[in-house]
């Protein structure tokens, strides 16, 4: 993921701190051996990126019925 935040300065303001940045991101996230590739989603609202990522079927575990 990469992206940039800009953060207005006021010219008539002092600053002495300043807690956020500003400027160009990039985060790298690294998945799984049992993820499946082509089913990772985003979706980004009201500011918060979600990123759903799924397993492979065949890294799902099993249920087996026992009679």
């Amino acid at each position: 993921m990469s992206g940039e935040r800009n953060i207005p300065v006021h010219d008539e303001a002092t600053y002495y701190r300043q807690e956020r940045f500003s400027g160009e991101f990039r985060r790298a996230i690294s998945l799984g051996d049992d993820v499946d590739p082509d089913k990772v989603e985003a979706k980004y609202r009201d500011g918060i990126l979600q990123i759903q990522v799924r397993r492979r079927e065949s890294a799902k575990p099993r249920q087996i019925e026992i009679h």
